[in-house]
């Protein structure tokens, strides 16, 4: 039977295991609780009175929500970039968003800025970097799917030159080997040292 004849099916199940991985989390840990422990802690208010309560209500919780904000945010921002490129192998990674919000954030620590900022700087040279690939997505004149076609091309060169050792110049091989070589060397040495 299809999936997308029932997709509450689908989904119910995916949210049920979602549940009881949060729920193991909760029992889980250096200081192991059992099911009741967590379930007695959960209901009876006021929370974090004791150290089991202290434990879910300061420590775990806090980390299993997050989890889940975390995780629930990153599946969203893929789902949307492959939306809005059209294309089902985007991801923020991918396409460089990370490695803009990445260099954003280092020109604020390098800078020296405060806290708030630096999350500012961040956040606006991902957007910089989203901006920059969406104006370069497609080239006048490419079909719909040119992402994809594209990385298949790539990958289809990528592997007909690794069948083909001829096909890397004799003097980059040389190259390689001899830094291989000094590397070991280097490696030797320290561990002489």
């Amino acid at each position: 039977m299809p999936a997308n004849h029932h997709p509450w099916l689908v989904h119910g199940s995916l949210a049920l295991v979602t549940l009881a991985i949060a729920v193991a989390s909760l029992c889980f840990g250096q200081y192991p609780l059992s099911l009741s422990a967590v379930g007695h802690t959960l209901v009876h208010l006021p929370p974090g009175e004791g150290v089991i309560g202290q434990i879910v209500w300061s420590v775990r919780l806090p980390r299993v929500v997050m989890a889940l904000l975390a995780g629930g945010a990153l599946g969203l921002c893929g789902a949307t970039l492959q939306g809005v490129f059209q294309n089902p192998l985007v991801d923020p990674h991918i396409i460089g968003v990370t490695a803009g919000s990445a260099f954003g954030g280092t020109l604020a620590i390098l800078l020296g800025v405060g806290s708030l900022l630096m999350m500012a700087s961040t956040f606006f040279f991902g957007l910089v970097a989203l901006g920059l690939i969406y104006a370069l997505r497609r080239p006048a004149g490419a079909g719909q799917h040119a992402g994809a076609d594209s990385v298949r091309d790539h990958s289809q060169r990528l592997l007909r030159r690794a069948g083909q050792p001829d096909a890397v110049p004799r003097r980059q091989r040389r190259d390689v080997t001899e830094h291989r070589f000094l590397a070991a060397r280097q490696l030797r040495d320290r561990q002489l040292a």
